[in-house]
């Protein structure tokens, strides 16, 4: 009896203990909606519903108060739920005023919509908490899930839960039966390519700030919207899909398993834009910027980020990745494709660990050992990726392989792979003639048309279409707010350069999937089925047919632009110091000047060697030293160095002028005029007939 009395009493405290160790939240406390109504909470069911009202770039956010509640008895928040429209939301704390020392992402955790149960550890916050936030996905525009439950909780293992577990198996194509031509020649099958569209809704999220797990929703790009843009895209003449596929945090493990979900979602994709009768370009990884930061890692749950990187210290991780994806990607893609599926090596492969980025302007250095380094790696990796693909065997044998180079593919360094196939090699480049992200150009000129579409298509003449070997332009485009005429310009252009007899060429555009304010390359909206700028996209369409697009003589007089000379005007906004060498940039001469010319410069000299340079950026993106007109300077002495490749202008005069020919005229356009000096104060910049 006694003994039996000290179990009851052990029992007893035992679940009292329990009890004491689970706080579990009434949910009732939930406000019904947020400030600004984009986010609303229904008491009866537990009902959370999302309304961005379009704006689908923001995070919108429901706040439940815990008024400093102490959390120290307890080291897990459970949260219970379902989200069944395939579209999750993340779970944040929030501290006192003053205790924030976290990041956005590391103060919360993704709950994906295929889950229902959330495990997230709170020992590394502070022990009083002042509410818990609900928050939206950010590229989702609307949305519902139910919370069922939250648990404060005191667990032996307080540890977040995994979101890549899975015990599907590995995807793999069962067809036996080879369907592609060995015979077929890439020279013939690119034209029929049409104009492509790129969809990259299986990019990731290119961070590894946040682990979104299987859900690809937070794109910008609906699941449940995929069939109907399908269709609305082919509907407006595209005949080919560039699908991006970034598998980033979808590898499982150490072997670099990818999560068969993902393969399967891809899949998905494909054989729905196959079944609309597209050609589509399955393109595996992205760039690797979002991993060389600090400041992208998330230091409280780390997300197993995985990219390719082309330098020498990633080079043995990111050939395993590479050989693991694209053995996965063609053993799941195989026999069941015929030559409507095309494979892309990798989008846009750089080295952003490597002071290639700023120290060389952007461009690869042929005299740098790293950069020399990174172009055999390059290479190496589109050796390794085609002999991958084609080790999977059946369709693969003879598949067409799009190659992106690391830097230019027009440049020497550049080497096709060696192929078993023949003719089965298409390489590819990225091309914006009106630049992009902080260089875009918003006018359109010859000078322009020179240095960024007929030079290049010139060197691909050379590498490529006289040798019978076909190109393809996998990204080119022009951004919203460049004028809509002077994009059309540009375009027709373009288009007239792609479509030249004796060449095999194409081009896919890039689009976002939805617009925002600062980001202008949507031109259809994937949640709502909008097109924008018709006329913009129907030139091009039509450009890649051989016609010209009609333009209505009122929409070309509406949105001609005209330009005001600057002839004679100030170009400095205000004087500039040069104290060493650092330069002042003017970027307005497009269309502004004539194309030979006179820059006067007014000088004041402020040290004992003043000194000055014109530079300006090629269409290789080299920085070079503009050559005046004779050699010669007014005002000043010209020190030519460096086999000419280089030199100073030395100041004898208040007032210098250098003067500009046709050679230098279209790339100052193109990127800019760019003043270098030191010891002297650049007062005034003017261009004089």
């Amino acid at each position: 009896m006694k003994k039996n009395w000290c179990i009851l009493i052990l029992v007893c405290c035992t679940t009292f203990t329990f009890a004491q160790n689970i706080y579990k939240l009434d949910l009732n406390n939930f406000p019904a909606r947020n400030d600004d109504k984009t986010i609303s909470y229904d008491k009866k069911t537990g009902k959370v519903t999302i309304d961005k009202h379009g704006d689908v770039r923001t995070t919108t956010t429901l706040f439940y108060w815990l008024n400093n509640m102490d959390v120290s008895a307890y080291n897990i928040i459970r949260i219970k739920y379902e989200a069944p429209d395939g579209i999750g939301f993340s779970l944040h704390v929030a501290y006192p005023e003053g205790q924030d020392s976290y990041s956005w992402y590391e103060t919360g955790i993704y709950c994906p919509s295929y889950l229902t149960e959330m495990v997230f550890p709170i020992t590394a916050y502070p022990d009083h908490l002042e509410g818990l936030l609900i928050a939206s996905p950010w590229g989702a525009s609307t949305c519902q899930f139910t919370i069922k439950e939250i648990t404060f909780e005191k667990v032996d293992n307080p540890v977040y839960t995994n979101i890549h577990i899975t015990d599907e198996k590995p995807v793999v194509d069962t067809a036996t039966k080879t369907t592609i031509n060995a015979k077929a020649d890439a020279w013939d099958f690119v034209p029929k390519l049409g104009v492509g569209y790129q969809y990259w809704a299986f990019n990731g999220e290119e961070t590894r700030e946040f682990d979104f797990g299987f859900d690809f929703s937070t794109t910008g790009y609906p699941k449940s919207r995929r069939k109907e843009n399908l269709k609305n895209i082919k509907s407006r003449g595209f005949k080919t899909i560039r699908v991006l596929v970034n598998p980033a945090e979808q590898f499982m493990d150490d072997k670099y398993t990818l999560d068969p979900r993902f393969v399967s979602e891809v899949k998905e994709f494909v054989d729905m834009a196959l079944e609309e009768d597209f050609y589509v370009i399955l393109c595996g990884f992205f760039w690797a910027t979002e991993v060389t930061s600090p400041d992208l890692v998330n230091s409280l749950h780390p997300v197993r980020y995985e990219s390719v990187i082309v330098n020498a210290k990633e080079q043995k991780r990111s050939e395993k990745v590479l050989k693991a994806f694209w053995t996965q990607i063609g053993t799941a893609f195989n026999n069941s494709y015929d030559e409507h599926l095309i494979f892309e090596t990798m989008n846009e492969p750089s080295d952003d660990i490597h002071p290639q980025v700023e120290g060389h302007d952007g461009a690869i250095d042929l005299n740098c050992a790293v950069c020399k380094s990174d172009i055999k790696i390059g290479n190496g990796y589109n050796q390794l990726i085609v002999d991958t693909i084609r080790a999977t065997g059946g369709n693969n044998a003879n598949r067409f392989i799009m190659v992106a180079a690391f830097g230019n593919p027009w440049a020497s360094y550049f080497k096709l792979p060696k192929d078993k196939a023949k003719n089965k090699l298409i390489p590819i480049a990225h091309i914006y003639p009106l630049g992009v992200e902080n260089s875009i150009n918003p006018l359109y000129s010859d000078g322009i048309k020179k240095v960024a579409i007929t030079d290049i298509f010139e060197q691909i003449d050379k590498c490529f279409f006289k040798k019978h070997i076909p190109f393809y332009v996998s990204e080119v485009n022009a951004p919203r707010q460049v004028p809509i005429l002077e994009r059309i310009n540009m375009m027709k252009d373009f288009m007239a350069e792609v479509t030249k007899l004796g060449r095999s060429c194409n081009v896919t555009l890039h689009f976002n999937p939805i617009p925002e304010e600062d980001d202008y390359w949507c031109y259809y909206n994937t949640h709502t089925g909008e097109w924008v700028d018709e006329e913009y996209i129907d030139t091009v369409l039509y450009a890649e047919q051989g016609k010209e697009y009609p333009l209505s003589a009122d929409f070309v007089k509406k949105n001609t632009i005209k330009v005001e000379s600057l002839v004679g005007k100030e170009l400095l906004t205000e004087p500039h110091q040069f104290d060493f060498w650092n330069d002042v940039a003017i970027n307005n001469l497009t269309r502004t000047v004539p194309s030979k010319y006179k820059l006067e410069l007014v000088i004041e000299k402020t040290g004992p060697d003043p000194r000055l340079t014109v530079n300006y950026i090629d269409g290789d993106r080299n920085w070079c030293y503009l050559i005046p007109e004779k050699k010669k300077v007014e005002g000043g002495t010209l020190e030519i160095y460096d086999n000419g490749k280089s030199n100073n202008i030395i100041p004898k005069a208040e007032k210098i002028v250098v003067g500009i020919t046709e050679e230098y005229s279209p790339y100052i356009e193109y990127l800019g005029l760019h003043i270098n000096g030191k010891d002297c104060l650049l007062k005034s910049v003017k261009v004089v007939e």
